[in-house]
């Protein structure tokens, strides 16, 4: 557990702020078809040790039956939202494996023109990096935690990659994010379960501030014009039924079908039922561990605002 001690004691230093709680977030392994019940599970410590090492506990004591992540950044009250974030003292990265697993991940990061990381944690397929700031960036506001995530978003960028093979994940790229917890382990795959390890601690590396890493790393590009859609009705249908019977890849499986359920709603603009028809085609050639439920299509629908 020493790890597990160490890597919370690192990564909620320095917050001067009593209000603040760290997050523990257990989740069910996507094989799991039935969840047990996790009342109780998802808890909020206070940044002091002896809290941090009650948490450390927690965690561990979860290991062999969930996958537990922290949130990155610590919370005001008992929330996991975006809006429960005020203050950030680290910047972080995803960068899954893919197909060259925790050594292409490794290489990835070394080719990659940014400072050497205070922290590397070995999530299971790929790394988890981080790197201290100088200073705590308060986030007060939406647009302070919107200027925040797109330093977030360019480091990935700075970082790159493609799948299938090693990439910066900027879905982990949000103020919200949360991650793996060293000394637990990544449940994923019911026969081959993996420790999640504290890879790197260089505590004495180099430090930058907020200003630094914002003059310093890349743009994101422009962003792509909207997509023009064709006006005949068929031949929309034919687009779309030819989009659903392609699968999507093993991994990131439920974030591209809610992402694809906005797409249909909001962009193409076909109502929900059709869209819930298309994901269900969707979901039934892509690979996994299980299908996507019914009752999980139905709620990437419904999220859709």
């Amino acid at each position: 557990m020493s790890e597990t001690i160490t890597f919370l004691y690192s990564l909620f230093d320095g917050y001067a702020d009593d209000t603040l709680r760290a997050e523990i977030r257990p989740r069910p392994p996507v094989w799991r078809e039935q969840a047990p019940i996790q009342y109780g599970l998802r808890r909020w410590y206070p940044l002091t040790q002896a809290a941090l090492r009650a948490m450390a506990r927690h965690a561990v004591s979860l290991a062999a039956s969930y996958d537990v992540y922290c949130g990155v950044l610590p919370r005001v009250g008992h929330q996991g939202t975006q809006q429960a974030v005020t203050a950030a003292r680290w910047l972080w990265c995803d960068i899954d494996g893919g197909s060259a697993g925790v050594e292409g991940a490794r290489k990835l990061l070394a080719s990659a023109d940014v400072p050497a990381p205070h922290m590397v944690v070995i999530s299971g397929n790929g790394l988890h990096v981080y790197w201290r700031l100088s200073e705590v960036v308060p986030l007060p506001d939406p647009d302070a935690r919107s200027r925040f995530k797109l330093l977030l978003q360019r480091l990935c960028r700075a970082i790159d990659g493609e799948a299938p093979g090693a990439h910066a994940d900027s879905s982990r790229a949000d103020v919200a994010s949360i991650l793996r917890v060293p000394g637990t382990r990544n449940n994923k795959r019911t026969d081959q379960p993996r420790g999640v390890l504290l890879d790197t601690f260089q505590p004495d590396a180099e430090v930058h501030s907020y200003t630094w890493w914002r003059a310093n790393l890349p743009a994101l590009p422009a962003p792509p014009p909207p997509k023009q859609y064709s006006s005949d009705p068929m031949k929309v249908a034919a687009g779309l039924l030819r989009w659903a019977e392609k699968p999507y890849p093993e991994g990131k499986r439920h974030k591209d079908f809610v992402a694809a359920a906005a797409w249909l709603i909001r962009d193409v603009g076909i109502d929900r039922a059709q869209a819930l028809e298309l994901l269900t085609i969707k979901a039934s050639v892509s690979p996994g561990q299980r299908m996507l439920t019914a009752a999980e299509l139905e709620a990437c629908v419904k999220w859709v605002r």
